[in-house]
């Protein structure tokens, strides 16, 4: 039997020649369960508010592109402010950049804005969790927080911004005809 009747068709067939098999107890079957299990919706705001600049700053690397710049840089780092959604974005080559690059965004935003950064919202890539970053955000009294494995919903400031990005390099090239190929 390829799946089950409900109640109400129990014990009947559509086809003289299938067999009726009897189920006499509720039973849960396992196939099923999984079958028919779905993700949890993802609220539509974030559960906590900031108050203030700096409290809470999102970070995601996008790339590699598929086309690298002239300058040989395949990828974009972006920090986004949640409170005043201002944007510190950086082009680099590797991964292993963005410890330096985020010293770098945390000195230009204690100077610029006088406040220090309290939380770090990123996904669990290595670029974000390693002993440099962990170092970095001790010496800061920053904590880190990682979204959970497969849901960039929870860092969905960041992506929604990366998108942004994405969609008008590719509306400025093809508005100007140009080939993504240097």
């Amino acid at each position: 039997m390829l799946a089950y009747k409900g109640r109400a068709d129990r014990g009947t067939t559509l086809n003289k020649e299938i067999p009726i098999i009897k189920q006499n107890e509720e039973t849960l079957c396992v196939g099923c369960l999984k079958g028919k299990q779905t993700v949890t919706a993802f609220p539509s705001r974030s559960m906590t508010k900031t108050s203030r600049v700096l409290e809470r700053v999102h970070t995601d690397v996008m790339g590699p592109m598929r086309t690298s710049s002239k300058g040989g840089v395949k990828y974009i780092l972006t920090f986004v402010d949640e409170f005043s959604r201002n944007v510190a974005n950086s082009i680099i080559k590797s991964k292993s950049e963005v410890a330096g690059k985020f010293k770098g965004f945390l000195t230009l935003y204690k100077n610029q804005w006088g406040a220090r950064l309290r939380y770090l919202r990123s996904d669990n890539e290595t670029e974000f969790v390693n002993k440099t970053m962990a170092g970095i955000s001790q010496q800061n009294g920053i904590v880190h927080q990682r979204s959970v494995p497969f849901s960039p919903q929870q860092n969905g400031v960041v992506e929604r911004m990366n998108m942004a990005f994405m969609e008008k390099a590719r509306s400025m090239l093809h508005y100007k005809s140009v080939s993504t190929e240097w």
